[in-house]
């Protein structure tokens, strides 16, 4: 059963406690909890542990312990230095004669001639001959085809040459005989044929050669570049180089048997085929009227 109304205790106000000077009021925890995430945000990101610093290897270098050098064997060094730098200065003076010129490889250069080419006179001071310009001067020589030097003992300068060998004579129009070498050059100039080292090329004239020139024309260079090809043997034993009017060649073996090659191309193209032919001839004492080597394959006629 209720309670009845007028018999209920009347509504009392609550009493507020008093604040203390010394304490601090607590925030709800609402607040609590806004305080916290504001100082979590402003607290500064913690700073990454320090790495350990990596200690710096020290290069190792290589002492090495001269010896120490006493002023008497600085001064012997010194002393010995300026001796050889004395005598290679005296020994290169042009007024100091030491050694002589030598000559070597020639047939038909003569040491005068070298001499004069260098303008050297007997006895020379063999280091201070200018050995470049002495190869510029034998080289105009038609004569030589090359030049080296050499130190022989006990005090020679060598002069090595190599002189152009004649393949072939031809007549010129001014009634004189040029000897021709095998690169084409006209090695000297003589009113007759003194010797017979080279056959003479005969059906033609050459107009306006001079000693040192160079015969032109395909047919007649590559008859030199075959000649001087041929080995000693066979080369000695063709006595005559005729040419006719169409410019074709014939070979005069000694015993009169005739080659006929035809150009001087072909005569070079086929160089193995005339030694062999040679060699037959030879060994075999095959007695030919001529053999005719403008064919694919040469053509024997036998007496």
């Amino acid at each position: 059963m209720d309670t009845p109304r007028w018999n209920r205790q009347p509504f009392k106000r609550p009493v507020v406690p008093e604040h203390k000077e010394n304490s601090h009021p607590v925030p709800p925890p609402s607040f609590r909890r806004y305080i916290k995430e504001q100082e979590t945000r402003t607290q500064k990101p913690p700073e990454p542990p320090e790495e350990p610093k990596k200690r710096r290897r020290r290069k190792s270098r290589l002492h090495i312990s001269l010896p120490r050098i006493s002023p008497r064997v600085t001064g012997a060094v010194l002393g010995v230095v300026a001796a050889a730098i004395g005598i290679y200065i005296f020994i290169h003076q042009p007024w100091f004669h030491f050694g002589r010129v030598k000559l070597s490889g020639n047939k038909y250069v003569t040491l005068e001639e070298v001499m004069d080419a260098g303008s050297l006179k007997d006895p020379v001071n063999i280091l201070t001959i200018d050995r470049s310009a002495l190869r510029q001067a034998l080289a105009k020589d038609p004569r030589i085809e090359k030049v080296d030097f050499s130190f022989g003992l006990p005090n020679y300068l060598v002069v090595h040459v190599k002189e152009r060998e004649p393949v072939m004579y031809m007549r010129c129009d001014d009634g004189s005989f040029a000897k021709i070498s095998k690169d084409g050059y006209v090695i000297s100039k003589e009113g007759a044929i003194e010797d017979a080292t080279a056959p003479l090329v005969t059906g033609f004239t050459a107009e306006g050669l001079e000693e040192g020139d160079e015969i032109t024309g395909e047919n007649l260079k590559a008859m030199c570049a075959f000649l001087g090809k041929l080995p000693a043997g066979i080369s000695d034993r063709i006595s005559e180089i005729s040419l006719d009017e169409r410019m074709r060649i014939t070979l005069y073996i000694e015993g009169g048997v005739p080659f006929i090659v035809g150009t001087g191309v072909n005569a070079l193209n086929r160089i193995d085929t005339f030694i062999s032919l040679c060699d037959d001839l030879e060994q075999k004492k095959i007695k030919a009227r001529y053999i005719d080597m403008t064919y694919a394959v040469p053509y024997i006629k036998v007496e």
